[in-house]
């Protein structure tokens, strides 16, 4: 039977998997079946050079910065619009500016959108980021364990 010290445990190293079931108890009543996936799941299993970049890892990296040391930063990010696609949510303006180009002009569009900040997402605008990781979630990793919560 699952208990409350259950989590679904993200590792980039054997040692930490490790600690996190025997010493945390991470995975204790749950199906060896459920178990096995998670454990495929698992950034460790990933190629070193790949480990930090992944879903999981990143996930995981925001969720422990935003709980332990401090709320996500954001900034108020600023773009010169010329045929770029936009970031959503945003805020378009028109106002007297400088294009990239240097030019000095009496119109540009400038849009304007909260940004995360934390180095591993820094300047992505934040709806997107929650996005990626909800679709990454929804999509890839549910799927894995719907069998396990179905009504036989």
């Amino acid at each position: 039977m699952p208990t409350q010290q259950n989590a679904f445990p993200i590792s980039l190293t054997t040692a930490d998997y490790k600690n996190e079931l025997a010493k945390r108890h991470r995975l204790q009543g749950v199906s060896p079946s459920a178990c096995a996936v998670i454990d495929e799941l698992q950034p460790l299993n990933l190629p070193e050079a790949e480990r930090e970049q992944s879903p999981l890892a990143l996930l995981d990296k925001l969720t422990n910065i935003n709980k332990h040391r401090r709320v996500l930063l954001t900034n108020l990010k600023r773009e010169v619009l010329e045929d770029q696609p936009l970031p959503f949510p945003h805020i378009l303006t028109d106002m007297k500016g400088i294009l990239p180009s240097g030019i000095r002009h009496n119109l540009v569009t400038f849009a304007f959108y909260v940004a995360i900040e934390e180095r591993i997402v820094s300047g992505k605008e934040i709806g997107t980021v929650l996005d990626v990781f909800g679709n990454f979630i929804l999509k890839e990793l549910l799927p894995l364990f719907q069998k396990f919560f179905e009504i036989p």
